[in-house]
């Protein structure tokens, strides 16, 4: 057996290693965990929040398998789960082949006045061979039962391709939607165009148009809340291969929710950004007291941006270069809340081809999420998918299914488990953190590792420990579970606590239960490190060495 040097460390490891020895495994440190049906659902590919549809006092969420065939070859199925335990309210099938319901997916708001929390989901039908306009549909949160079916004007519209709630634009107290139609060519070929729906009845309120062919206007949809005054909700649509400016550079365009006029419009001077891929509403971040909301230029310089915008005056507040070239930064984004408690809202950023590169094909593509802050788009946390090319992080959402007052983060990875798709549901609230997500192997560098227990957890004894293969099956400490999986270099970590290259990685938390751990290595060490991916988590031992805490696991990739 393995021996810690240090002999405090050794009590410790006698109360761990046996557990470790054995080989036993548990689920990953997630809240929720769910597969596919059957290979090639692709379940996770749209996930969204929805409100406390149960009446529970726990908000709900919804996840989608576009390409399920139980209502049909690739048909499409939405499933609404119970945030309190995680399990299925209500399925709903698509009802024909190609469907593809779920494609799109978000909370509706009430449309039916019933003061239940209602669902909409996209089923725009393939992209190519288009069998169909497209249509989207309205689920009652109370009983599951379908309030509305919106059907596209033309076929190949795929109406339906984005969804969103629209709050109450007409002030009818029916909540109102929005859909978008990329693929409409009533004027030129996919200029596209988007919809503001009434909740009352499913009439169109309103249309708007893009600019000019090929401009996919109305891929991404969203509401926004009052951003001038008025008392009615705005609405902002994408068009993320709009021309203004440069070729493909993509647009956002923010509308009037009293006359439909434009507010607003926003560009890039860069060919293909893809400016308008991603948009999300999020909270007050000024403390003007109205919504801000951000949106995402995914090939913009390459890594791809994520712009955060002031709702009030409609200029950027800040932006967020992607870490790596070709990830897709920014290809889905979440308004999480306030998870690092400085009083800020903060938000989510996804990359489905984080960490490895085209330009890099032997390092895997094992996609990412950031939690960026509210205050200035620096990161809080990062999240690395378990696998290698399998889009995780290719949806995500926030919902507190926990009820710590934190929202959590669904996230969908739909090309997981061999294409069945996976989703799952992490705490967004950390209680360890990295100060950098990379080290270059050439130029070397140090991660701080930023312990913060607790109080409760104050002046107790703590050990780092890490791995190279990934965070889950998890180690099962009972009563905790500590997410990473044994292997070589969990070895080393549990033998040799602060041997370089790690640091100060067991010892005692200060009295607010704080410490800081290190990774540090020199500059000019060898390629064949690049790529490696190593996970380091922590585990909070009491005076008796009862295990009594464990943490999330904080990512720290080798890179050249």
């Amino acid at each position: 057996m393995l021996q810690p040097r240090h002999r405090s460390a050794r009590r410790v490891a006698a109360a761990v290693f046996p557990l470790v020895a054995l080989g036993a495994s548990a689920t990953a440190q997630s809240i929720y965990n769910y597969t596919g049906a059957a290979g090639g659902d692709l379940l996770g590919w749209a996930v969204s929040d929805v409100g406390d549809v149960n009446k529970d006092g726990t908000d709900d969420f919804a996840i989608a398998a576009p390409y399920h065939d139980a209502g049909g070859t690739d048909a499409g199925a939405v499933y609404v789960h119970s945030g309190a335990d995680g399990s299925v309210l209500f399925t709903f099938n698509g009802t024909a082949a190609l469907d593809h319901l779920g494609y799109s997916l978000s909370a509706a708001g009430d449309v039916n006045n019933d003061t239940f929390p209602d669902i909409i989901a996209g089923a725009p039908g393939p992209a190519v061979a288009a069998v169909g306009p497209g249509k989207a549909v309205v689920f009652s949160g109370q009983d599951g039962s379908v309030l509305l079916t919106i059907n596209g004007e033309v076929t190949g519209d795929r109406f339906g391709h984005s969804v969103s709630d629209a709050f109450d634009v007409n002030l009818d107290g029916f909540g109102d939607l929005l859909v978008g139609a990329p693929g409409d060519d009533e004027v030129p070929f996919a200029v596209g165009r988007a919809y503001l729906i009434s909740g009352a009845d499913g009439s169109t309120l309103r249309t708007f148009l893009g600019n000019t062919e090929r401009d996919r206007f109305g891929h991404a949809v969203e509401g926004i809340g009052d951003l001038n005054g008025d008392g009615r909700p705005e609405a902002i649509v994408g068009a993320p291969l709009d021309n203004v400016g440069a070729s493909d550079n993509g647009s956002v365009t923010v509308y009037s929710g009293i006359d439909g006029t434009q507010l607003s419009s926003f560009s890039l001077p860069f060919v293909n950004a893809d400016m308008g891929h991603a948009i999300s509403r999020l909270e007050d971040l000024n403390g003007d007291s109205i919504p801000e909301y951000v949106v995402s230029a995914r090939w913009q310089q390459d890594n791809g941006v994520t712009h955060v915008f002031n709702g009030a005056t409609q200029t950027r507040l800040f932006i967020r270069l992607g870490n790596s070239v070709a990830v897709w930064s920014g290809f889905s984004i979440a308004n999480v809340g306030d998870i690092n408690r400085d009083s800020v809202p903060d938000l989510a950023v996804s990359a489905p081809l984080e960490v490895g590169t085209p330009v890099y094909p032997d390092v895997p593509m094992l996609g990412g999420v950031r939690f960026l802050s509210g205050v200035d788009g620096s990161p809080i946390r990062a999240l690395i998918g378990p696998e290698d090319q399998t889009w995780y992080g290719h949806s995500i959402a926030a919902v507190d299914v926990d009820s710590d007052g934190v929202r959590d983060l669904v996230v969908g990875e739909p090309l997981g488990q061999n294409g069945r798709g996976r989703v799952e549901v992490v705490p967004s609230f950390t209680t360890f953190v990295g100060s950098r997500e990379k080290i270059s192997t050439r130029n070397g560098g140090t991660q701080n590792m930023i312990l913060r227990a607790g109080p409760s957890f104050g002046n107790m004894t703590y050990f780092v420990l890490g791995s190279a293969v990934g965070t889950r099956p998890v180690v099962p400490i009972p009563p905790i579970e500590l997410p990473l999986v044994p292997d070589g270099y969990f070895a080393f970590t549990f033998s040799q606590p602060g041997t370089p290259p790690l640091g100060n990685t067991f010892g005692t938390l200060d009295a607010q239960g704080r410490a800081v751990a290190t990774f540090s290595i020199p500059g000019g060490l060898t390629n064949l490190l690049i790529g490696i991916t190593l996970h380091h988590a922590y585990v909070v031992f009491d005076g008796s060495l009862n295990p009594v805490f464990a943490s999330n696991a904080v990512p720290l990739v080798l890179w050249f």
